[in-house]
């Protein structure tokens, strides 16, 4: 797992959980994505891997994740089903909510705008790869 963490405990965690037999990623929150992880493992015949965490402040959380899955959705086309995106790689996933925490702090718009473009651009080549 990678991802940043932030010190104390008034911090909330993105995280993308991975089912690499099914090729699909989950982008969610919670306090404790290890514990949440065990809890989605539970009664889930695949094996699901906490693929990375993104500490945030709590009171952007929510609109970090929104964000997040809008833009797997929306900007890299990727289909949803419920909370699962499928076809889809944990460095994607990790990018959406990468850029996504940017959009919601209000970070430069042609960093992100950037950013997306190279998203695109990196993920195009492998739309045609099996997950």
């Amino acid at each position: 797992m990678s991802g940043g963490k932030v010190g104390g405990d008034n911090v909330t965690f993105i995280y993308v959980l991975h089912n690499e037999s099914r090729g699909s990623c989950k982008i969610g929150k919670a306090n404790n994505p290890e514990t949440r992880a065990r809890n989605l493992q539970t009664g889930n015949e695949d094996t699901l891997s906490l693929a990375f965490t993104l500490g945030v402040d709590p009171r952007i959380a929510s609109k970090v994740e929104r964000k997040a899955r809008e833009i797997a959705v929306y900007d890299l086309k990727k289909p949803k089903t419920r909370e699962w995106l499928g076809r889809t790689n944990p460095e994607e996933a990790k990018e959406c909510i990468l850029v996504a925490h940017d959009i919601v702090r209000g970070q430069n718009w042609e960093q992100v705008s950037r950013a997306r473009i190279r998203m695109k651009v990196l993920y195009t080549r492998d739309d045609e790869a099996d997950y």
